[in-house]
């Protein structure tokens, strides 16, 4: 009897608890990168010493060398169990046992010799074999699930703790699978002089798991995965409000955070799996931009009707009703027409602090295009050469008159010889110039240059 009773003793110390854990909260930090943070407090039910549970509703895409936990005792050992109930993983599993084959009139039954999908090889009680081209035109039936294969992924912990009862435990782990991005919508005023922008923020949850009711951080910026990014230390601290002019947002709080900026939502989020949400993250009116047209290139030879390219750029300054961290995103340039509202072109801006200025590609001028002609070559020396170079800017508006910013890259140093308009050196290659041309006419621009390689 004493025995026994031991026995019953050391099995009650190891026991197994498959728990559906209450989450009594979840913090929940998202960086650009597919890649989250979560922390969450869970409630368990634990016994005094060692025993081991298995944990749950954990996301499929986690990084199980992360996880960290904070009770009142110690983890022993942790194992991440991934190996999920498929069709194909059971019978695998059921090699060399019986099976069961079933169709509205027929059932076969033998022992599962291979699997090779969609055929299957049985051997019959006779010793016969019943070889199956596509197992999916039938019903399988098996005996019981095949031990070791779990419906979710699932932590299992030998956990030691002090005392029984139910206790609050602290879990935090990284997670692929989960990421932001910033999404801004600028509309230009019908009289080219102001554009509104809300920004929007774009999440995409592809980590295997919902997030309900979470505290949610954002993180913009880029980071190096193989350092300790998450226990770094807040630099400095700020709040930005902005608004359309007569309708305030609810506020999200910013900052800067290890050399990256942190984005606090202020209110909690629920995330599906597969969900791509959209979450506003401010708005802002009346903001002044320039409208530009640029032409550059690394050509030194003839061409024809080459484009002109369209740049809005605008200063993310205080004084402009801006001056907050932008995340990268897209941004999407519409224009109003009076009726409606059109998009005018889209780019991609990576991220931009504060006091820095904002250009946006949103294509090329229909009605501006540029002809080149090299009038002459000559080679000086092994390393010299003089070029002349004629540019021809058409604009076939009929009312507005436009300047196109032109800039002609170069391999090696610069020397300008002439030029009939203002062209200036801003680099060793670099040389850059202002072309006005009127509606309906053209402009050419000649210079001549003396490189050196």
């Amino acid at each position: 009897m004493k025995n026994l009773m031991l026995l019953f003793v050391f099995l009650a110390a190891f026991s197994i608890y498959a728990q559906e854990s209450n989450i009594k909260s979840i913090n929940l930090t998202i960086y650009n990168n597919n890649l989250g943070v979560v922390k969450e407090v869970r409630e368990f039910d634990l016994q005094k010493g060692q025993s081991t549970i298995q944990v749950s509703n954990v996301p499929s895409e986690i990084i199980p060398t992360t996880v960290h936990i904070d009770f009142d005792g110690s983890l022993i050992e942790q194992n991440y169990k991934y190996d999920l109930v498929s069709m194909g993983i059971v019978l695998n599993k059921y090699i060399d046992k019986d099976i069961a084959l079933v169709t509205k009139d027929q059932l076969i039954e033998g022992t599962l010799l291979s699997v090779a999908d969609p055929n299957l090889v049985l051997r019959r009680k006779d010793g016969g074999l019943i070889m199956i081209p596509d197992y999916k035109d039938y019903r399988i039936s098996v005996p019981n699930l095949p031990s070791g294969l779990i419906t979710r992924p699932t932590l299992e912990w030998l956990l030691n703790s002090k005392k029984s009862g139910k206790q609050d435990i602290g879990i935090s782990y990284q997670t692929n699978g989960i990421d932001w991005h910033a999404e801004y919508v600028a509309v230009v005023s019908e009289d080219d002089k102001y554009l509104d922008i809300n920004a929007w923020i774009n999440l995409n949850n592809n980590s295997g798991v919902n997030f309900e009711n979470a505290n949610l951080k954002l993180i913009a910026g880029d980071i190096n995965i193989a350092r300790n990014y998450i226990a770094q230390e807040i630099r400095a601290a700020g709040k930005y409000k902005l608004a359309m002019a007569d309708a305030p947002l609810s506020e999200v709080s910013e900052k800067e955070f290890a050399d990256m900026h942190l984005y606090d939502y202020p209110r909690k989020v629920n995330i599906k799996n597969r969900e791509s949400k959209q979450l506003s993250l401010f708005e802002s009116s009346k903001i002044k931009f320039d409208k530009k047209y640029k032409f550059a290139t690394w050509n030194l030879g003839n061409f024809d009707n080459q484009d002109i390219a369209i740049f809005y750029e605008f200063l993310n300054s205080k004084d402009n009703n801006l001056g907050i961290p932008f995340p990268k995103g897209t941004l999407r340039m519409s224009k109003k027409d009076g009726s409606s509202v059109m998009l005018i072109g889209e780019s991609n801006i990576d991220h931009t602090p504060k006091d820095e200025k904002i250009k946006i590609n949103t294509g090329n001028a229909f009605d501006l295009k540029v002809n080149a002609v090299l009038v002459n070559q000559i080679q000086l020396s092994d390393r010299m050469y003089e070029y002349e170079l004629e540019y021809t800017f058409k604009n076939r508006k009929e009312k507005d008159n436009v300047e196109i910013e032109f800039e002609q890259n170069l391999w090696g140093t610069v020397e300008i010889l002439e030029s009939n308009m203002d062209i200036k050196k801003e680099a060793a290659g670099k040389l850059k110039a202002i072309v006005p041309v009127s509606a309906g006419s053209e402009k050419t621009l000649k210079f001549k240059v003396r490189i050196k390689h």
